[in-house]
């Protein structure tokens, strides 16, 4: 169920219509005891008031950190655990018949492990897997694991290097 207007927005109407109300004079009673003038300045500290608490909200609500996937996390321990090498290979189970998930994962690996080059198969030295399981890739068979982050993030490295 979606409300009509937020309820900062209905209190500021009230407290605007009970001013005119007062103004008006359309209660004589309670017009005498309460000034039209003093009860404006009340309202404008209550929009006022209002209006911090709203963006209060609305900062806290937006300030949230973004931590990251679990496995864009696993790259990045990966990342920070590489010597200097320029060139990167990247290996993934996912099938290229699912383009839009193939591409997401591939850009994420590339974004993470940026300004190094992530270029598709076994041909670097070093090569990011990106599966659940080793055996449901195929790989070549001098590639060496040299640790799992978990989270399907392996790196592998050629054996004699």
């Amino acid at each position: 169920m979606t409300s009509l207007a937020a309820p900062e927005y209905l209190i500021t109407i009230a407290l605007l219509g009970a001013y005119f109300i007062l103004r008006a004079n359309l209660f004589p009673a309670i017009s005498k005891r309460v000034p039209a003038r003093s009860f404006l300045v009340f309202v404008f500290c209550g929009i006022a008031l209002l209006n911090v608490y709203v963006y209060r909200q609305t900062v806290a609500e937006s300030s949230v950190v973004d931590r990251g996937t679990p496995r864009e996390n696993a790259l990045r321990k990966l990342n920070a655990m590489l010597p200097d090498v320029q060139r990167l290979g990247y290996i993934t189970d996912i099938p290229r018949s699912e383009r839009s998930r193939w591409l997401e994962q591939y850009f994420l690996t590339r974004y993470v492990m940026a300004p190094r080059l992530v270029e598709e198969g076994s041909g670097p030295e070093w090569v990011i897997v990106v599966a659940p399981d080793v055996h449901s890739v195929s790989l070549r068979t001098d590639l060496a694991l040299v640790q799992d982050f978990g989270d399907g993030v392996m790196l592998f490295r050629r054996n004699g290097k």
